[in-house]
């Protein structure tokens, strides 16, 4: 562990004090007129950005939008069903699930299909059916409005590789969420039971992704499912998860063949087996009987088991802790905490943690806070950190990254139409991500524009 922590903090706290000038969000008044028919445009970018290592750009990267990107959705909620279809610019999202694979192009994708699904109660509150590309959270309380965080679930390194460094975020198939696929929702008293089953949800673009060009050469048949029971508890919810998600190893080897093919180096042997199952488990609490405070506690367990019977499966292990205090009028304070680790097993078939003498660990932490200065500005910041211990065979290596944010956002309304509800935003943001050391350190000094139309 690096002693210059305390030192982080000083600097974020500067960050967080000053540098920031003015802008100015113009917001109309809410439609009186009751329309089931919702259609939302949300653009956010950066106008400008200059970081410390020399790097100029304008109308690139992230601004104050939801989830960091422009996106195009409309939607309809009706007393029996609905549904959403939204777009996201540019194409980062996934198509048909699967992250990474664009709708319009593959090198250079303009725009991917973000979600994309329908619901229907036809017999009121007690059952729903749901289908299509969404992200399920029900019954988690995300408690992330001052933080920009991962998801609830488990770190893991990125590569099998021995002695690489960094880690990857919990995604789809190691977090605590119910992702795509036909889902159906059933209330019983203080208890929700919801089911979820995809067949062959994303075939065709994972054939496509990994070389194939048809089922045959894939071997096996891929699906998901899961499933998730919430309870409430009266002093909060209590929720259990399961999922699963079976890819044949057809699809791994499809890769490895593309990769010896062109590195030129000595080729990386085949995967065992035919089949691999990505399941995870957990176990959540979101506990509000306290005024004014969320907290949500919960585990998550994460296993790619291979069928061939004569290799083993890792266990990966993610704790979190979330919270968000709104005590104060106008003051919100989040953090989120993660501590995820994993030891390894005596024939990993993956090869990432192989010998019971491997083990990763990674701590997360991160702080936010949002403050309305006036009725037109308000300041947010973060500060957060990930430290990750990784140990494959002996060979070990450490990663360390500490990050920084403050950003000022303004907000002025009631100066268009009454027949929609439009928002201008603008403002500063600096960032800092340091890597290892502060020598390190990079600011980044951006000037977020955003512009957000419901009608």
């Amino acid at each position: 562990m690096k002693t210059h922590g305390f030192a982080r903090m000083l600097v974020a706290a500067a960050l967080a004090a000053g540098f920031f000038v003015p802008g100015t969000t113009v917001r109309a008044e809410e439609s009186s007129i009751a329309n089931r028919f919702s259609l939302t445009i949300d653009f956010a970018a950066s106008a400008l950005a200059a970081d410390s290592d020399g790097g100029v750009s304008s109308f690139t990267g992230m601004g104050f939008g939801d989830d960091g990107e422009s996106a195009l959705s409309f939607s309809y909620e009706g007393d029996v069903f609905g549904g959403t279809a939204t777009l996201a610019f540019p194409g980062e999202g996934g198509f048909l699930g699967y992250p990474e694979s664009p709708w319009l192009t593959r090198d250079n994708p303009l725009v991917s299909l973000d979600e994309l699904y329908a619901w229907v109660k036809p017999f009121g509150e007690a059952f729903t059916f749901t289908g299509g590309i969404f992200e399920n959270t029900d019954g988690l309380g995300l408690y992330d409005d001052d933080i920009d965080d991962f998801a609830l679930g488990v770190f893991y390194p990125p590569v099998p590789d021995e002695g690489d460094t960094g880690f990857h975020g919990p995604d789809e198939y190691n977090n605590a969420y119910l992702v795509n696929g036909f889902m159906a929702g059933i209330a019983f008293g203080p208890a929700t039971l919801q089911l979820l089953f995809a067949p062959n949800f994303d075939k065709r673009t994972l054939l496509s992704d990994y070389g194939h060009t048809s089922d045959e050469e894939a071997g096996e048949r891929l699906f998901r499912l899961g499933g998730r029971l919430s309870v409430d508890a009266g002093f909060g919810t209590l929720t259990a998860l399961y999922k699963a998600s079976v890819w044949p190893i057809a699809l791994f080897n499809a890769y490895i063949d593309d990769y010896n093919a062109t590195s030129g180096e000595a080729p990386i042997p085949h995967y065992p087996g035919s089949t691999v199952n990505f399941q995870t488990f957990g176990v959540y609490g979101d506990i509000t009987a306290v005024e004014n405070l969320g907290i949500t506690l919960g585990y998550s367990g994460w296993m790619h088991i291979n069928s061939d019977r004569d290799y083993d499966n890792p266990l990966w292990s993610g704790i979190d802790l979330r919270a968000q205090w709104t005590g104060i009028e106008g003051l919100s304070l989040s953090t989120h905490n993660n501590v995820s680790f994993a030891r390894g097993v005596e024939k990993d078939w993956y090869g990432t943690l192989s010998g019971t003498d491997s083990s990763f660990l990674s701590l997360y932490n991160a702080v936010g806070a949002t403050r309305e200065l006036t009725e037109k500005f308000s300041l947010t910041g973060e500060i957060a950190n990930v430290l990750v211990k990784y140990d494959n065979g002996g060979a070990e290596s450490f990663y360390d990254n500490f990050f920084a944010e403050a950003r000022l956002v303004s907000s002025l309304a009631g100066l268009l139409p009454a027949t929609q509800t439009a928002e201008f935003t603008a403002g500063l943001r600096l960032d800092m991500e340091m890597t290892d050391s502060p020598d390190n350190a990079v600011f980044t000094f951006s000037v977020p524009v955003g512009i957000k139309v419901e009608l």
